[in-house]
Protein backbone atom coordinates (compact mmCIF):
# COMPACT_ATOMS: atom_id res chain seq x y z
CA UNK A 1 0.00 0.00 0.00
CA UNK A 2 1.31 3.27 -0.77
CA UNK A 3 1.88 6.31 1.26
CA UNK A 4 -1.15 8.56 2.59
CA UNK A 5 -1.35 12.24 2.57
CA UNK A 6 -3.43 14.88 3.56
CA UNK A 7 -3.41 18.89 1.88
CA UNK A 8 -5.76 21.15 3.58
CA UNK A 9 -5.70 24.11 1.31
CA UNK A 10 -6.51 27.38 3.01
CA UNK A 11 -7.30 30.88 1.73
CA UNK A 12 -7.38 32.83 5.60
CA UNK A 13 -8.72 36.03 6.59
CA UNK A 14 -7.60 39.21 5.01
CA UNK A 15 -5.33 41.73 6.92
CA UNK A 16 -8.33 44.05 6.53
CA UNK A 17 -8.01 46.66 9.60
CA UNK A 18 -4.44 45.89 10.01
CA UNK A 19 -2.37 42.69 10.58
CA UNK A 20 -2.64 42.97 14.52
CA UNK A 21 -6.34 43.48 14.67
CA UNK A 22 -7.03 40.65 11.90
CA UNK A 23 -4.70 38.26 13.29
CA UNK A 24 -6.73 36.62 15.83
CA UNK A 25 -8.93 35.15 12.38
CA UNK A 26 -5.79 33.72 11.04
CA UNK A 27 -4.91 32.25 14.37
CA UNK A 28 -8.15 30.55 14.73
CA UNK A 29 -7.99 29.40 11.21
CA UNK A 30 -4.50 27.90 12.01
CA UNK A 31 -5.90 26.44 14.95
CA UNK A 32 -8.35 24.61 12.80
CA UNK A 33 -5.31 23.21 10.78
CA UNK A 34 -4.06 21.93 13.67
CA UNK A 35 -6.92 20.25 15.06
CA UNK A 36 -7.77 18.85 11.83
CA UNK A 37 -3.97 17.70 11.42
CA UNK A 38 -4.32 15.80 15.25
CA UNK A 39 -7.50 14.08 14.03
CA UNK A 40 -5.68 12.97 11.27
CA UNK A 41 -2.91 11.65 13.28
CA UNK A 42 -5.12 9.75 15.63
CA UNK A 43 -7.05 7.94 12.48
CA UNK A 44 -3.18 7.81 10.81
CA UNK A 45 -0.24 8.33 12.66
CA UNK A 46 1.78 8.06 9.64
CA UNK A 47 0.06 10.34 7.41
CA UNK A 48 1.72 13.02 6.04
CA UNK A 49 0.32 16.47 6.02
CA UNK A 50 0.80 19.54 3.93
CA UNK A 51 -0.92 22.68 5.18
CA UNK A 52 -0.59 25.24 2.14
CA UNK A 53 -2.83 27.80 0.49
CA UNK A 54 -2.33 32.03 0.58
CA UNK A 55 -2.04 32.30 4.72
CA UNK A 56 -2.41 35.71 4.67
CA UNK A 57 0.80 35.64 6.75
CA UNK A 58 4.40 35.18 6.95
CA UNK A 59 6.37 32.08 8.02
CA UNK A 60 7.51 34.30 11.58
CA UNK A 61 4.02 35.56 12.17
CA UNK A 62 2.25 34.00 15.28
CA UNK A 63 -0.72 31.94 13.18
CA UNK A 64 2.86 30.09 11.27
CA UNK A 65 5.18 30.01 13.47
CA UNK A 66 3.07 30.09 17.17
CA UNK A 67 -0.13 28.64 16.38
CA UNK A 68 0.73 25.59 14.25
CA UNK A 69 4.63 25.94 15.22
CA UNK A 70 6.35 25.56 11.90
CA UNK A 71 10.08 25.73 12.50
CA UNK A 72 12.37 27.53 9.65
CA UNK A 73 15.23 24.60 10.06
CA UNK A 74 14.39 20.98 9.46
CA UNK A 75 16.59 19.49 12.15
CA UNK A 76 13.95 20.97 14.62
CA UNK A 77 10.95 19.28 13.67
CA UNK A 78 9.56 16.62 15.08
CA UNK A 79 7.39 13.74 12.85
CA UNK A 80 3.60 15.37 14.33
CA UNK A 81 5.54 18.92 13.95
CA UNK A 82 5.68 21.27 10.79
CA UNK A 83 8.71 22.65 9.01
CA UNK A 84 8.85 25.79 6.84
CA UNK A 85 10.91 25.76 3.57
CA UNK A 86 9.92 29.41 2.76
CA UNK A 87 10.66 31.12 6.04
CA UNK A 88 14.54 31.38 4.96
CA UNK A 89 13.59 32.60 1.14
CA UNK A 90 11.54 35.14 2.98
CA UNK A 91 14.82 36.21 4.94
CA UNK A 92 17.23 35.86 1.88
CA UNK A 93 14.40 38.76 0.27
CA UNK A 94 12.10 36.50 -1.38
CA UNK A 95 8.72 37.03 -1.59
CA UNK A 96 5.22 36.38 -3.09
CA UNK A 97 3.75 39.54 -2.89
CA UNK A 98 5.16 43.32 -2.22
CA UNK A 99 2.96 45.89 0.02
CA UNK A 100 4.01 49.39 0.19
CA UNK A 101 7.25 48.57 -1.45
CA UNK A 102 8.16 45.42 1.20
CA UNK A 103 7.55 41.89 0.36
CA UNK A 104 5.63 38.99 2.13
CA UNK A 105 5.80 35.31 1.35
CA UNK A 106 1.75 34.87 2.16
CA UNK A 107 1.93 31.88 -0.21
CA UNK A 108 3.14 29.06 1.58
CA UNK A 109 3.03 25.06 1.76
CA UNK A 110 4.19 23.74 5.32
CA UNK A 111 4.76 20.01 5.74
CA UNK A 112 4.51 17.64 8.65
CA UNK A 113 8.00 16.38 10.19
CA UNK A 114 7.35 13.21 8.50
CA UNK A 115 7.27 14.19 5.01
CA UNK A 116 10.18 16.71 5.82
CA UNK A 117 12.43 14.24 7.56
CA UNK A 118 15.45 13.19 5.59
CA UNK A 119 15.43 9.21 6.58
CA UNK A 120 16.07 6.73 3.72
CA UNK A 121 13.52 4.76 3.84
CA UNK A 122 12.29 2.86 0.56
CA UNK A 123 9.15 4.00 -1.01
CA UNK A 124 9.10 7.41 1.62
CA UNK A 125 8.21 10.75 0.23
CA UNK A 126 10.69 13.39 1.17
CA UNK A 127 11.30 17.21 0.78
CA UNK A 128 13.80 17.95 -1.74
CA UNK A 129 13.37 21.96 -2.00
CA UNK A 130 10.82 24.88 -2.33
CA UNK A 131 10.48 27.41 -4.97
CA UNK A 132 9.24 30.99 -5.35
CA UNK A 133 8.23 31.40 -9.21
CA UNK A 134 8.90 35.19 -9.58
CA UNK A 135 9.58 34.38 -13.32
CA UNK A 136 10.14 38.12 -15.39
CA UNK A 137 6.95 37.18 -17.47
CA UNK A 138 4.91 36.99 -13.93
CA UNK A 139 6.54 40.55 -12.83
CA UNK A 140 5.26 44.17 -13.63
CA UNK A 141 7.62 45.77 -15.99
CA UNK A 142 6.78 49.53 -15.41
CA UNK A 143 5.50 51.59 -13.14
CA UNK A 144 5.42 52.02 -9.15
CA UNK A 145 4.88 48.31 -9.16
CA UNK A 146 7.94 46.97 -11.28
CA UNK A 147 9.50 44.02 -10.09
CA UNK A 148 6.03 43.07 -8.32
CA UNK A 149 3.60 40.36 -9.67
CA UNK A 150 1.88 41.97 -12.34
CA UNK A 151 -1.92 41.80 -11.47
CA UNK A 152 -4.73 41.24 -13.56
CA UNK A 153 -6.81 44.04 -12.89
CA UNK A 154 -6.05 46.85 -10.73
CA UNK A 155 -8.73 49.91 -9.99
CA UNK A 156 -11.00 48.37 -12.44
CA UNK A 157 -8.20 48.47 -15.03
CA UNK A 158 -7.49 45.40 -17.31
CA UNK A 159 -3.50 44.99 -16.88
CA UNK A 160 -3.72 41.25 -18.69
CA UNK A 161 -1.06 40.25 -15.82
CA UNK A 162 -1.72 37.07 -13.96
CA UNK A 163 -1.99 37.31 -10.40
CA UNK A 164 -0.67 39.59 -7.33
CA UNK A 165 1.15 36.56 -5.50
CA UNK A 166 3.96 34.81 -7.34
CA UNK A 167 2.76 30.82 -7.15
CA UNK A 168 5.07 28.38 -5.02
CA UNK A 169 5.85 24.71 -4.91
CA UNK A 170 7.50 22.45 -3.25
CA UNK A 171 9.13 19.19 -4.64
CA UNK A 172 8.53 16.09 -2.67
CA UNK A 173 10.99 12.98 -4.40
CA UNK A 174 10.54 9.21 -3.14
CA UNK A 175 13.26 7.19 -1.57
CA UNK A 176 13.77 4.05 -3.43
CA UNK A 177 17.03 1.59 -2.96
CA UNK A 178 18.84 0.53 -5.85
CA UNK A 179 18.41 -3.51 -6.15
Amino acid sequence: MGERMAIIVNHWPSRLGGQEKSSPNREAAARLCMAISDSLWKVDPNIGVIIMGDLNDDPMDPSCAKVIGAKPKLKDVQAHGFYNPFWKMLDDGIGTLAYKSSWNLFDQIILSGNLAESKDQDGKWMFDRSIVHNYDFLRDTEGSRQGYPKRTYSAGVFLNGYSDHFPTEVILKRYVTRK
